[in-house]
């Protein structure tokens, strides 16, 4: 883990309320294993976007941000298991994409000629600053950020009895 999780200069630089949730949009750069892991330690997960609604709000977190892209929950199945063959790269590219949660990607707004898993390396998805499409990514990218879905009602991670 980097030190600079722990650093107080680490605050989201939008926030919204959607539905029982908050959407936190970030413009650090993290790799997709830190984000998984920096979403758990804050109760949260990397943004699902399962309708149209929710994409509009998503769209709008990242229509007038400074990162080119921002990670969103999606990745396909086993993206590790990669070996570079022509015939890996055919496989895991019928693999069907899930989010974060386990669940499956049912509703989809990739931008033209997406996902293309270019290069057998990009299976995690982003949205798209400006216009809020998507785009499969690899793990790690320097121009990007990163958008958290907490839910609102989030029990503590300790508690302190009195008397």
């Amino acid at each position: 883990m980097r030190q600079k999780w722990l650093c107080s200069s680490m605050f989201p630089q939008k926030i919204v309320k959607y539905g029982n949730s908050l959407l936190s949009l970030y413009n650090e750069n993290y790799s997709w294993d830190e984000m998984k892991t920096l979403s758990g330690k804050l109760q949260s997960k990397l943004a699902e976007v399962e309708d149209a609604k929710k994409q509009q709000v998503i769209t709008n977190l990242v229509s007038d941000q400074i990162r080119q892209y921002y990670y969103i929950g999606g990745s396909m199945i086993q993206p590790g298991s990669a070996t570079g063959s022509i015939y890996e790269f055919k496989r895991l590219k019928r693999q069907p994409w899930k989010w974060q949660s386990g669940s499956s990607v049912t509703y989809t707004n990739w931008d033209a000629a997406q996902p293309d898993c270019a290069g057998n390396s990009e299976f995690y998805m982003a949205a798209i600053r400006g216009h809020g499409r998507w785009n499969d990514m690899p793990s790690s990218y320097i121009y990007s950020g990163f958008i958290l879905e907490t839910p609102l009602n989030l029990k503590p991670a300790a508690e302190i009895t009195y008397g």
